[in-house]
């Protein structure tokens, strides 16, 4: 019995040391990983595209879903794994991303939350004039965002 207990106790340890190496191998290896704020840019575009059909459709529990990998994508803008794939003005992306975006992206969730068809659209509208207004202040404003009108995936089911 008490080569039992201590057999589970080595195995529950060596667990619990196993499982803090790996995540501590993944937080260095992802901090050692840049993105381009291209690729991260055409994720937030999917993910927009996504969010608004689902929320469209009232299908809340995917709208959430989409605004969850939105708001994940956004981490590696506001954590400074990004970088330029060409050169503009300085900027601070990661303080953009907490002070723009992510206010929006709580509206968002406080919608689908409610799962409240008219806050999800006036969310949603904040959302695409957020887009809009980082695209000007980071000398990007000839890249304009709009309401889609239709799913960029069509191969997906929106609705419930």
């Amino acid at each position: 019995m008490k080569n039992l207990k201590w057999l589970t106790a080595s195995a529950l340890a060596g667990a619990l040391v196993g499982g803090a190496a790996w995540y501590i191998v993944g937080v260095e290896k992802r901090l050692a990983h840049s993105f381009r704020m291209v690729d991260v840019m055409a994720d937030y575009q999917r993910y927009a595209d996504k969010i608004h059909f689902a929320g469209t459709a009232e299908n809340w529990e995917l709208a959430g879903w989409y605004l969850w990998k939105l708001r994940k994508a956004s981490w590696v803008v506001a954590d400074g794994s990004v970088t330029e794939y060409r050169s503009v003005k300085k900027y601070d992306i990661a303080a953009l991303t907490q002070t723009m975006l992510w206010p929006v992206l709580n509206h968002l969730d406080s919608a689908v939350e409610a799962k409240d068809p008219a806050a999800f659209q006036k969310a949603y509208e904040t959302l695409v004039n957020t887009c809009n207004a980082c695209h000007h202040a980071t000398q990007h404003g000839f890249v304009k965002i709009v309401e889609p009108d239709t799913p960029t995936h069509r191969n997906q089911q929106y609705s419930k």
